[in-house]
């Protein structure tokens, strides 16, 4: 991510945007951590899984996008540099 925020003029430091990055997934990872610790049974625990796995969904839906970008740059710059983009 700190690749691509640099590749659009980003400004900061790469611990900068590790900071910014933990401030966003920290609170996940603790309301799952909290939810796991109630103990359930039956329908409360299919309640306490699809609210864990939804946050987990949040979080990946937040990085994969740039993941997915930087894979696709990343491809496109072999691609040119390996002269097949030379038609």
């Amino acid at each position: 991510m700190y690749l691509f925020s640099k590749g659009f003029s980003g400004q900061g430091t790469f611990l900068a945007h590790l900071y910014c990055l933990q401030l966003c997934i920290a609170p996940l990872v603790t309301v799952n951590g909290a939810l796991l610790l109630i103990p359930a049974t039956d329908w409360l625990v299919l309640l306490l899984v699809s609210i864990v796995c939804l946050v987990y969904l949040t979080a990946i839906v937040l990085i994969l996008p740039m993941v997915i970008l930087v894979v696709v740059l990343l491809v496109e710059l072999l691609f040119l540099t390996e002269g097949g983009g030379s038609c």
